[in-house]
């Protein structure tokens, strides 16, 4: 009965009911990081955020951790990589764009970011798509364009590129190798031990961050009541539960898939943001979300990703890239 019950979570109806939750606790955390843009630094949110998610999860990860500290040791520069890349750059860079280009550009270039994982999924773990896949992404894209410029697309002959768009490509580059990376390493390493160390080695690059920003003269605020609930919500909801998620949604259907529900992500924003903020839904909104919805359904209808083959796993294996499941570990 507990084997039935493991398989079940470990299916792939599983795997998308993970998605659905962590792009739920995503958009979440930009609903919330918006309602907290104006009273505190980026630096101060992602460090309180981050520090306060990893004293919460602590005495849930402390024992897999142990009991997997051989691995962790082992794989001690790509779980380095996965914080640096996941948490403490992605953020930053996200900030920096922010501040140096305009948000449709913003949003625009990050549809980028799931045939970027598509690619780097292929080349360096093996994990092959069908076309229907990049076509459905593709569709996707123009849901979201048609979507970011309030259906009007001749808004695309207008953009002008700039130095915090190169920020943004990096956010995609990023994201592409840390879905990619999560992919392998989770085969390795348990969920539970994955998520502390990446919480724990996030923090620590962060805090160097803050102060530096502390140096140079930004103020750190007095966190209200009103404020620790809110960072309550983002280190539960949009850090723990949204990266556990995650996680387990790549590690099971795998990062190319995963990660074209990204599209969705400026649509349930919206949603969110009509019921917390007020903010109406208009019809761009729903007609961009059926075109989004319309690729990812293409992608899903054309079939899981290919199995290497054996030769294929040999070669791989030869570029050290070997695949051993966690339970073998633990």
């Amino acid at each position: 009965m507990l084997d039935r019950f493991q398989n079940i979570l470990k299916g792939k109806v599983a795997g998308y009911c993970y998605i659905i939750l962590a792009i739920a606790n995503f958009s979440g955390n930009i609903v919330a990081a918006r309602a907290m843009g104006d009273v505190m630094p980026p630096s101060m949110l992602n460090l309180y955020r981050w520090t306060l998610a990893t004293l919460i999860v602590l005495p849930f990860v402390a024992k897999p951790m142990w009991r997997e500290r051989h691995l962790l040791k082992k794989h001690f520069v790509t779980l380095c990589a996965l914080a640096l890349l996941g948490l403490t750059l992605f953020d930053l860079f996200l900030f920096i764009a922010g501040q140096t280009t305009s948000a449709l550009n913003i949003a625009l270039i990050s549809t980028l970011s799931p045939l970027l994982t598509a690619v780097v999924a292929r080349v360096f773990i093996g994990e092959k798509s069908t076309l229907a896949t990049y076509v459905g992404c593709v569709i996707s894209m123009i849901g979201v364009a048609y979507l970011v410029t309030h259906g009007n697309l001749s808004q695309l002959a207008n953009i002008q590129f700039g130095r915090g768009d190169l920020f943004v490509i990096c956010t995609c580059v990023m994201s592409a190798i840390y879905n990619s990376t999560v992919k392998v390493v989770s085969e390795k390493i348990s969920q539970l031990a994955l998520l502390g160390s990446m919480f724990i080695l996030g923090v620590a690059f962060l805090f160097p961050i803050f102060l530096w920003d502390v140096y140079t003269g930004v103020e750190v605020v007095e966190v209200t009541s009103n404020m620790w609930m809110i960072l309550t919500y983002l280190a539960v909801g949009a850090s723990i539960l949204c990266y556990f998620f995650w996680n387990l949604a790549v590690e099971i259907i795998g990062a190319t898939r995963t990660t074209q529900f990204y599209y969705v992500i400026p649509l349930a924003s919206g949603f969110l943001a009509y019921i917390f903020l007020g903010e109406p839904v208009s019809e761009t909104q729903l007609y961009g979300g059926a075109v989004i919805f319309a690729g990812i359904l293409l992608s899903m209808m054309s079939g899981s990703p290919k199995k290497q083959t054996p030769q294929e796993v040999q070669e791989h294996e030869m570029a050290g890239v070997h695949h051993t499941p966690a339970s073998q570990h633990v």
